[in-house]
């Protein structure tokens, strides 16, 4: 059996009232081969403090709130915003699996300035894609069995829960489909044909250079908490495949009402499993130019909401 590895909690920080390293993060580590080590909270987030006071409470280990992080000796999990995760990234040793929750909260010059001075292995904490049925279909599109891909369509609405982001949901609930749109197409210029914005709700249309159709939907409804549906569909000119990212899933119906309880391994804890293997030098991390391509691909979104006109992001080199 393989021994667990210690794992550094950096941070609270989300938008909103979010704390995704208690709700998500922290409750999934051992099934994915880690134990807390630490709890790391800068003194600029002194709003978060209680927060991460609760986090390191709740799991039996030390609370740091120095201006730099501690010691790393195996993987770290941020929840860090602005220059405290510019200070984490050009801190921890070479090398040090790092897994940054939704990286493209920040605006992307921000971003740029904070992955300049790191030699960490990156990943993404967006986990829809660790799901099964996405790496599945990931691996229908790139061996080809579907044919030459034709287009891509990601629909997601997911519950209230704490509201919409203060600064609206594109970059905290669109980046997740903009994720799994680029994954499946690859590296590629991108043109933004009709983009439409609210607080809670994201739409797009584009189309990539290899004439692959790119379409989204993203919402919030009115109550509840969870992903409600997360559906992607891609389509080749030999087959097309259509999956559930919400499945494997029961709907449980109680005199409170009715919700689904997934099952089985889900994303988040699939997300974490890939963070064990980028730390033991199973697996590759994720570039920051990925990063800043989606951050790049979000900007696009929003130009082209607020002008009425096509924008194109230019292919990265």
């Amino acid at each position: 059996m393989t021994a667990r590895m210690p794992v550094l909690l950096a941070g609270v920080t989300g938008v909103g009232s979010q704390d995704h390293q208690s709700s998500m993060w922290a409750p999934r580590l051992e099934a994915a081969g880690f134990f807390p080590a630490g709890v790391w909270s800068p003194p600029e987030e002194g709003e978060r403090a209680d927060a991460a006071r609760r986090l390191a409470q709740s799991l039996d280990v030390s609370l740091s709130t120095e201006p730099s992080p501690p010691a790393v000796e195996g993987a770290v999990i941020a929840c860090l915003r602005g220059e405290a995760r510019a200070r984490l990234l050009s801190t921890v040793p070479a090398g040090t699996a790092v897994l940054v929750d939704k990286p493209t909260l920040d605006a992307t010059d921000e971003l740029a300035h904070q992955l300049s001075g790191t030699s960490a292995q990156l990943l993404s904490g967006l986990h829809l894609a660790a799901h099964p049925s996405f790496t599945r279909v990931a691996s229908a599109v790139r061996d080809g069995e579907i044919g030459l891909l034709r287009a891509v369509m990601v629909d997601l609405v997911v519950a209230r829960g704490d509201g919409a982001s203060p600064e609206g949901d594109l970059r905290n609930i669109g980046v997740h489909a903009a994720d799994l749109l680029q994954r499946l197409t690859g590296p590629a210029s991108v043109t933004i044909a009709t983009a439409s914005l609210a607080s809670d709700q994201v739409t797009l249309l584009g189309q990539t250079d290899r004439d692959v159709v790119l379409s989204a939907h993203v919402s919030r409804i009115a109550d509840g908490d969870g992903t409600v549906l997360a559906r992607l569909r891609a389509v080749g000119s030999h087959g097309h495949v259509s999956v559930d990212l919400t499945a494997p899933a029961l709907t449980v119906r109680t005199a409170h009402g009715t919700r689904s309880a997934g099952y089985g391994a889900d994303s988040v804890t699939a997300r974490l499993r890939q963070l064990r293997a980028i730390a033991d030098g199973r697996r590759a991390g994720e570039t920051a130019e990925s990063w800043l391509s989606t951050s790049r691909l979000l900007d696009a979104v929003g130009e082209s909401a607020r002008s009425g006109a096509s924008v194109t992001v230019e292919k990265s080199n």
